[in-house]
């Protein structure tokens, strides 16, 4: 018996999304890339974009991610 033919719905529902997705499934088997990266970086704008209110100019707010999306070591002699 194949698990579509088990007519329990939570399995075929398995099933039909793993069909849905299955290029994107292999894809990032294949290349090792997840959404968490965007994710990431997701996060990094939004915390500039709390920082960045009140500042007037986008080019603030482009500053401000660019800075958040370093990894800058300021040492303090």
């Amino acid at each position: 018996m194949n698990a579509d033919q088990s007519g329990i719905r939570p399995i075929l529902s398995f099933v039909n999304t793993i069909r849905k997705n299955f290029k994107g499934i292999l894809n990032s088997i294949k290349l090792g890339i997840t959404n968490a990266v965007a994710e990431g970086i997701n996060s990094k704008i939004q915390t500039a974009k709390s920082r960045a209110k009140g500042f007037g100019k986008i080019d603030n707010f482009k500053s401000m991610i660019y800075f958040l999306g370093n990894n800058f070591n300021f040492e303090i002699h």
